[in-house]
């Protein structure tokens, strides 16, 4: 179901944490989010289809804990209960260098967060009342979240709109793979100088940029193209991913079956929904520019908005700029 990593050479959920790495220190988020980008990418083709998100627990600049999530609610909190796919204790794993501010924060989160995935592959928080505050941050910017309020932490239709927007030169590309990490902070402070902070790696958003702009290669361009790069791949009743092995270690939690996948026919069936619909914008806005790509995005948004419509109301949502 799980996997945490504390070293980039274990790949088998720790039950305590050593001493930190060298690996596992970053002195710079731009550093972060490119390691962080890379791992993913690289391994996407061994995670369980029902995998949608992957988090990343750090106490300043030195990460503690790694989980990917399947369970479409995930509640996080300070306790030290150990991942049984529901529930995260961050307190469970150690760090030789916490100091009494990380105690504090630790003892502030209460009841803790809870993090959803829903239909739409839109990723929802909500804080309890009694917690401390939390920041949502992406790139330098950071926006306080209401204590007891639900927000909409990435919203998978706004990122689809980023792909059509952006250019795809190498650069455009890194930039499209970091808005898929949004970081939660419990301090309003740089991610690098908080006591605690975690960042959360949409998955469906990697793969749907890797697929539209894969490394050394130009963007597919047709929808004709696309159906012919997604069968390439694999074929029409085969799964995009190799199966993915869950742990066989004991955990106090094993007896306790996490709540089913809201993303029923999993990750591999929202991506393709999501890239034939960014293929068949291109195609429309292509079409009403005579067949040559389009000079502005306009054309291309607003095919986009119209072939979706949103299942229900929008919640609220952080006004944050891009990075």
């Amino acid at each position: 179901l799980i996997e945490r990593l504390l070293h980039e050479s274990n790949d088998q959920p720790c039950e305590s944490r050593p001493s930190t790495s060298h690996s596992a220190v970053w002195d710079d988020i731009e550093a972060f989010e490119r390691n962080t980008i890379l791992e993913v990418e690289q391994k996407l083709h061994q995670l369980d289809n029902l995998i949608w998100g992957k988090c990343i627990v750090m106490e300043k600049n030195a990460r503690t804990a790694k989980a990917y999530f399947r369970s479409n609610s995930v509640r996080i909190d300070g306790s030290r209960t150990d991942f049984d796919g529901s529930k995260f204790g961050l307190r469970r794993y150690g760090n030789v260098k916490r100091d009494e501010t990380g105690e504090t924060i630790f003892d502030g989160l209460g009841e803790g967060l809870d993090l959803r995935v829903d239909p739409t592959g839109d990723v929802l928080l909500r804080t309890s009342p009694e917690m401390c505050t939390v920041w949502i941050s992406r790139g330098m910017k950071s926006e306080m979240v209401e204590r007891g309020r639900e927000v909409r932490l990435f919203d998978l239709r706004s990122f689809k709109n980023s792909l059509l927007e952006r250019e795809t030169n190498g650069d455009q590309r890194r930039n499209l793979l970091s808005e898929s990490i949004v970081y939660i902070k419990f301090t309003p402070a740089p991610a690098l100088s908080c006591p605690l902070w975690f960042c959360l790696v949409h998955l469906i958003a990697v793969e749907l940029t890797t697929m539209l702009h894969p490394i050394g290669g130009s963007s597919v361009s047709t929808e004709e193209e696309a159906s012919s790069s997604v069968s390439s791949t694999r074929s029409k009743n085969a799964p995009l991913h190799s199966p993915y092995t869950p742990s066989t270690s004991p955990s106090s939690h094993s007896s306790t079956p996490p709540p089913p996948p809201i993303l029923k026919n999993g990750r591999n069936h929202k991506l393709d929904h999501e890239y034939a619909s960014v293929m068949k914008s291109l195609s429309a806005a292509r079409r009403e520019s005579g067949g040559s790509s389009p000079k502005t995005s306009s054309s291309i948004l607003r095919y986009s908005s119209s072939s979706s419509q949103d299942p229900q109301p929008r919640l609220a949502k952080l006004s944050l700029p891009p990075p």
